[in-house]
């Protein structure tokens, strides 16, 4: 059965290479990291606050670092030490959180 567009997490783009993320890979491959800088504080507030919803809401528990009006984000699934496809569906929903709410507050251009 054909849908007429490509599925994601099909096997021919996992793992995920750093040269195709701006997320780093570290730990041997087993956790990402992003870290994320605003110039109004309340980009970062709404950032951060969405962010605690998704999670929350996914079930997933990220690692964030707060320090003035970065955030840095470290994704892995501890159950299974590694990176799991939660992770990616997390790293993509921070990655159009950043270029969302950068645009509706007029802070910068997307990134």
């Amino acid at each position: 059965m054909s849908f007429g567009f490509k599925l994601p997490f099909r096997e021919e783009g996992l793992p995920i290479k750093v040269d195709q993320s701006t997320w780093a890979h570290f730990d041997d491959g087993r956790k990402l990291r992003k870290t994320y800088e605003f110039v109004k504080f309340r980009a970062f507030h709404s950032f951060v606050s969405e962010l605690l919803v998704k999670a929350r809401q996914m079930h997933h528990e990220p690692h964030i670092e707060l320090e003035g009006l970065k955030v840095t984000i470290t994704l892995q699934t501890r159950v299974i030490d590694d990176v799991s496809e939660q992770d990616l569906v997390m790293s993509r929903f921070c990655d159009d959180l950043y270029n969302d709410v950068r645009y509706y507050y007029g802070t910068d251009k997307v990134a």
